[in-house]
């Protein structure tokens, strides 16, 4: 479910675009590795790290560029 929540969003971006490579999951956390492009065609790489709590809702979310 999350998966789809976050595509769907990335989707929803005005003028950049994301594609989704991979996402992992652990015990606790969750990543998505993903690729950024922007209106004027260069690519940035990024990595999105999300931390689940114990009533596994998200409580923390870095972005990595």
């Amino acid at each position: 479910a999350l998966r789809a929540y976050i595509e769907d969003a990335l989707r929803r971006t005005s003028g950049v675009r994301y594609t989704l490579h991979a996402t992992y999951r652990g015990a606790d956390s969750i990543v998505l590795v993903y690729v950024c492009g922007l209106p004027d065609g260069a690519q940035k790489s990024g990595a999105d790290l999300m931390r689940i709590g114990a009533d596994r809702k998200i409580v923390e979310w870095r972005c990595h560029y």
